[in-house]
């Protein structure tokens, strides 16, 4: 959002933000550490399913740890956090053999940490490359079955975590290559055409069978619904065809597409005593059921959910962000800043939130209001990013394995050693905020 990135913590906060980031890291350093801690996370979760750590993962292995290593590097060079990163991604890349292309846990998330690490292409050249191969090889059937799909997609299939979007965050960062973004126009040609209505029900929306592995959430939608999330929706499709814009990897007439996105996100709220609010899913229902030919309607907007990164309005709220830089309007802009006004209001209870993690926590937030600070005018956010702080400080538990621990259903505490849920997610958040060093990996969470 902004060329320059700005240390946003008062000096005082910004030191005991980057103490505590280095203390998380520090109690990872070595396999052993990490691999203890992930077997202890996989008993202590009671998760119907559970987050199973793999060495080539973004969010639960060695690839997302190299991320945090690398980051650090560019803070505190010469403390030996590149040799760190660097054996991480071995050890992720030693194990992608059985890997699907998704960004979080496949091939396009390693290929996104080893391109992070190469110092824009000057070291890793022939990794890079063969990782590169890889993916393009395992490209064309996920993008054959998304494109197959008439009357509902798998959301995994067209997602940030495992789908199409996330493939395509790497791609766009790759874009100036001719080869890249050759597939990078394929892949967004496929995420564009998920726009399309089929009886009423636009492509994108998950079938029943897709919706959940709970029989009672499948009776809930029998029509299947529309995932409002950052990291499983309509807001990832609309934040990653803004950055190929911005980029300029997409055509103009596409910007008739993303405003339409945008505008059903804007109409679709779930406002709130504190503001504006969005749900996790809208649902389907079937109309004039005495038709041969089935039409289909939205259901009344369900009650509102977490104000996290990966559901809710601070995801939102960046998507409807990039949208507007995208389309050089100020529209959108107004109704993301209006939504981070209200989580400002929004007491700490009435959130929802509960962890000090990135995925659906603290950290995740505290970030997405970083990058809102970053903003020209965005000096009103950071004291919400100060106030976030304090309170991810109130979770910080130094006699923890880790140091912070992942809340799951029911108040379980979890000593979580992976980036998306656990203790390196949050570190790499208090290094955003405490120190003047871009964080460009929040790309991997179209966040940039």
């Amino acid at each position: 959002m902004v060329e320059q990135w700005k240390q946003i913590l008062s000096t005082t906060s910004a030191a005991r933000a980057v103490n505590i980031a280095s203390v998380v890291a520090g109690r990872l350093r070595t396999p052993m550490d990490v691999e203890r801690a992930a077997s202890i996370a996989y008993a202590q979760s009671t998760l119907p399913i559970k987050l199973g750590w793999h060495p080539a993962s973004v969010a639960m292995g060695y690839a997302g740890l190299a991320l945090l290593f690398g980051q650090l590097e560019r803070c505190h060079p010469g403390e030996g956090w590149e040799l760190r990163a660097h054996n991480c991604l071995e050890l992720a890349v030693y194990e992608c053999d059985d890997v699907g292309v998704g960004l979080f846990g496949g091939l396009a998330g390693v290929a996104m940490v080893a391109w992070s690490l190469s110092a824009n292409g000057h070291r890793y050249s022939r990794l890079v490359s063969t990782l590169d191969s890889a993916l393009l090889r395992g490209l064309p059937a996920l993008v054959a079955r998304v494109n197959a799909e008439s009357s509902g997609v798998p959301y995994a299939a067209f997602d940030l975590i495992s789908g199409l979007t996330g493939v395509a965050a790497y791609l766009l960062v790759r874009a100036d290559r001719p080869d890249y973004r050759e597939h990078l126009v394929q892949v967004l040609g496929s995420l564009l055409r998920l726009w399309e209505e089929v009886d009423g029900r636009p492509r994108w929306h998950t079938p029943c069978e897709f919706v959940s592995h709970e029989p009672k959430s499948r009776r809930r939608f029998p029509y299947g619904n529309l995932n409002c999330g950052l990291a499983h929706g309509l807001p990832g499709l609309l934040a990653i065809l803004s950055l190929a814009a911005l980029a300029g990897v997409i055509e103009s007439e596409t910007h008739k597409t993303i405003d339409a996105m945008a505008d059903w996100l804007v109409t679709n709220r779930a406002d709130d005593t504190w503001g504006l609010n969005w749900p996790n899913v809208i649902g389907i229902t079937r109309i004039n059921a005495r038709l041969q030919v089935p039409q289909f309607a939205l259901e009344k907007v369900e009650t509102p959910t977490h104000n996290a990164w990966c559901y809710g309005s601070a995801g939102v709220a960046a998507s409807l962000w990039l949208a507007s830089k995208a389309l050089g309007v100020d529209r959108y802009a107004e109704v993301a800043r209006n939504a981070m006004r209200a989580i400002m209001r929004r007491p700490q209870l009435e959130r929802g939130i509960v962890s000090p993690t990135f995925c659906h926590g603290l950290a995740g937030l505290m970030h997405v209001f970083a990058r809102f600070a970053q903003s020209v005018d965005g000096h009103e956010f950071v004291p919400a990013v100060e106030r976030i702080f304090c309170e991810i400080e109130e979770m910080y538990e130094p006699g923890s394995l880790l140091g912070f621990r992942s809340v799951e259903l029911q108040g379980r505490r979890v000593d979580q050693p992976g980036l998306l849920e656990g203790a390196p997610g949050v570190a790499l958040a208090l290094l955003a905020a405490g120190t003047p060093v871009s964080p460009d990996w929040d790309r991997i969470f179209l966040l940039s």
